[in-house]
């Protein structure tokens, strides 16, 4: 026992934050299956040993293997409750199975997991993922595929607050026998086995082979992906990289390859996981040059980049202006409340490379004497759109594709409309309009006056 609680990853950093009280204790992500077992019994022994923390269980059952799912909750809260630790499951109903909005299953079941993880380290907690060396292989080969930037190979870390992924140093080989050592049972998700997923293609196949013919080659891989990212973040310390920006002219005399890790490191946000950056994507925006003048530029992962005065800027969600920061507005746009009343007096402004959109009272005739109704909605991915001042008609799904959002950002987007009339899609931060061939039009600054903002109902 002893040495499996040695082996667990990044300990000595998550100690310290939960000596320093920033975490009230360690709230393990169960599904049920071997690896998120054999992680929750771990960190129970852990903490029986250390007695400086407190232990507790997340489960999500997404209701998508029927009786099956409702087997694995049954489970999980079993096994919570015969270790003495608090139990908190959530039930995905069958609305939010049907509002997926393009999404893969994994894409959609990942971003539910995000947001409980989200809200519960906002409470206090840490949360602990039973991810291994071959999950952590696998998506190696994944991005290695899709073409991801060197630095980003790897993607998981065992540690970057508030996750914590204790077992990435030991082999799913490993974890069966520990679960076999303890008389641990646990749960198989049938899903796991199919083919239809491109990770367990990868995992039933690709590594199956590689194993075969290079034993150790999983170990090779991640070692490999490593580095890659140790001399990324070496390059970052030499790098031209300051105050949030590049100048595009010293990234024009580089070589292509160093200034794509300029721009990827540029882009790195050390409090989130890394962001999904393909090598097409960065030679894309480098491609833009020094004559892109105030162009603004959507970032996978959330932000955005501005091209002015010879430097290219990434603006984050701290970037936005104060009065978009504040409690209200979390309120009124990113919750997403039925409506938002503009009072008389107040404004609201999107400002576009191509225009001004303002809507003001009481000088704005077209939208009357009265208080203006802002309306944040949902649409069906296939749901024709009729844009204010455009003719034609968009799919809200051939627009995000045309515009390149990835799959996993598509479900923020939302439809902004104006006494009735759409005008554009609402990411959380940006208003977006097509133009006549559906090209996006985007802002280079978005503003509320929210002192004279009321929730609507």
């Amino acid at each position: 026992m002893s040495n499996e609680l040695e082996r667990l990853e990044a300990w000595g950093e998550v100690e310290k934050e939960l000596v320093s009280k920033r975490f009230q204790g360690v709230m393990v992500s169960l599904s049920g299956g071997p690896d998120s077992t054999a992680l929750f019994h771990l960190i129970w022994c852990l903490a029986k040993q250390k007695k400086n923390f407190q232990v507790a269980v997340l489960h999500l059952n997404y209701g998508l293997r029927g009786a099956a799912s409702s087997g694995d909750q049954a489970y999980c809260r079993e096994l919570a409750e015969r270790h003495g630790v608090a139990f908190h499951g959530r039930v995905v109903s069958k609305e939010e199975r049907e509002l997926r909005h393009g999404e893969s299953t994994q894409a959609w079941a990942r971003r539910l997991r995000r947001e409980e993880f989200q809200r519960y380290s906002a409470a206090g907690w840490l949360i602990a993922l039973g991810h291994h060396q071959g999950d952590l292989a696998e998506n190696v080969l994944l991005r290695l595929a899709r073409g991801a930037s060197p630095g980003h190979l790897l993607g998981m870390r065992a540690w970057r607050s508030p996750l914590w992924r204790p077992l990435l140093g030991f082999t799913k080989v490993e974890l069966l026998q520990y679960l076999t050592t303890h008389a641990l049972s646990y749960r198989e998700d049938a899903s796991n086995q199919t083919l239809h997923y491109s990770r367990n293609v990868i995992r039933h196949r690709v590594l199956t082979e590689l194993e075969a013919m290079f034993p150790g080659a999983a170990r090779r891989i991640i070692a490999c992906a490593d580095e890659a990212r140790s001399l990324a973040e070496a390059h970052h310390q030499a790098s031209s990289t300051c105050g949030g920006s590049l100048v595009l002219e010293d990234l024009a005399r580089k070589d292509p390859a160093l200034a794509r890790q300029d721009l990827a490191t540029l882009l790195d946000n050390p409090t989130q996981d890394p962001r999904p950056l393909s090598r097409r994507f960065l030679a894309s925006v480098l491609a833009k040059g020094p004559t892109a003048g105030c162009r603004v530029s959507s970032v996978p992962g959330g932000g955005r980049l501005s091209y002015r005065d010879g430097r290219l800027r990434v603006h984050m969600d701290g970037d936005l202006p104060k009065a978009a920061r504040s409690t209200q507005h979390g309120r009124s746009i990113v919750s997403t409340p039925p409506a938002v009343l503009l009072d008389r007096g107040s404004y609201a402004f999107f400002r576009q490379d191509g225009g001004c959109l303002r809507f003001s009272h009481p000088a704005d005739a077209v939208l009357g004497e009265g208080p203006t109704r802002l309306r944040l909605r949902l649409a069906g991915s296939t749901q024709s759109l009729n844009f204010y001042g455009l003719k034609r008609s968009f799919k809200l799904k051939e627009l995000l594709r045309q515009w390149a959002v990835p799959l996993a950002l598509r479900p923020a987007y939302q439809l902004l409309e104006v006494q009735g009339q759409l005008i554009g899609l609402w990411s959380g931060s940006d208003l977006y309009q097509p133009n006549a061939a559906a090209q996006q039009t985007e802002c280079s600054q978005a503003g509320l006056n929210l002192r004279y903002l009321k929730d609507g109902v």
